[in-house]
């Protein structure tokens, strides 16, 4: 997350820097201000797909029972 703090003030420094005319919008050093934030973003999505893969946390938090009852549209259904 380091990534995206540091990379969040260099990606508005250069927005402000096209919006006063300090650099023009399509050249190459307007897409290097962007490569933090792109970094941080694909690593993150990476580690969520990665983390959210993980099925421990259900066979460790959640137990499963044949008692339950489960309503679907105003129906009663029990021990699916």
């Amino acid at each position: 997350s380091l990534i995206g703090i540091v990379g969040g003030p260099i990606l508005f420094i250069g927005y402000f820097a096209i919006l006063l005319g300090l650099i023009r919008q399509h050249v190459p050093l307007a897409g290097l201000f962007a490569i933090p934030v792109a970094l941080f973003e694909f690593s993150l999505g990476i580690y969520l797909v990665v983390k959210g893969l993980s099925f421990t946390y259900h066979r460790r938090y959640v137990k499963y029972s044949r008692d339950f009852d489960v309503i679907i549209f105003g129906r009663s259904f029990s021990g699916l």
